[in-house]
């Protein structure tokens, strides 16, 4: 994975003490798609990022909306679906001296702890980990969508009112050929 340089925010502009902040508006476009084969960020898809990144002691603490539109299939038509999905990113990222004293302390599950370097930050995976985990389970064209038949796959709204399929149980089939055969 490759780091787009608009997912980097560089901390020069933020100042030094705790209790600064920065404001943040970027639109990403991504260069490569983003979530699974049922719902995701395509590649070219533009994410709008905003909010404010604030100094504390050990770090900067990110207060930031990552949003798009998503794209899939419906799961019961199968049609196109465009769906909003908006996250939130409240993260903290830790500088090497805070990160160095969590260490010395005895904490040693620090690896996946968020890491200024060289005063910049990289939001991308705290974006990409909280965009996933809002997707919608499953994507819908519309609430009350009818779906396919699922024994021919036509769709049902084009399907006529009374449409329906003759379905012998196959435990049955063997009598009801014999019923066929009697009449």
């Amino acid at each position: 994975m490759t780091t787009s340089a608009h997912w980097r925010i560089n901390l020069d502009e933020l100042g030094a003490r705790p209790g600064s902040s920065l404001r943040i508006e970027r639109t990403i476009t991504l260069p490569e798609g983003w979530g699974t084969d049922v719902v995701g960020f395509r590649a070219g898809s533009e994410l709008e990022l905003d909010g404010s990144i604030d100094r504390v002691l050990d770090g900067v603490y990110c207060h930031l909306h990552v949003s798009g539109d998503a794209a899939g299939e419906c799961v019961r038509c199968l049609r196109p679906v465009t769906v909003p999905v908006r996250a939130a990113i409240n993260e903290m990222f830790f500088n090497q001296r805070a990160i160095d004293q969590m260490r010395a302390e005895g904490d040693d599950d620090t690896e996946d702890l968020y890491l200024i370097s060289d005063d910049v930050i990289d939001v991308e995976q705290a974006a990409r980990d909280n965009l996933i985990a809002d997707f919608p389970f499953q994507l819908l064209c519309e609430a009350d969508c009818p779906g396919l038949c699922p024994h021919c796959g036509i769709d049902m709204r084009q399907a006529d009112a009374d449409h329906h399929h003759e379905i012998i149980d196959p435990r049955w089939a063997k009598l009801a050929e014999l019923a066929k055969v009697i009449e």
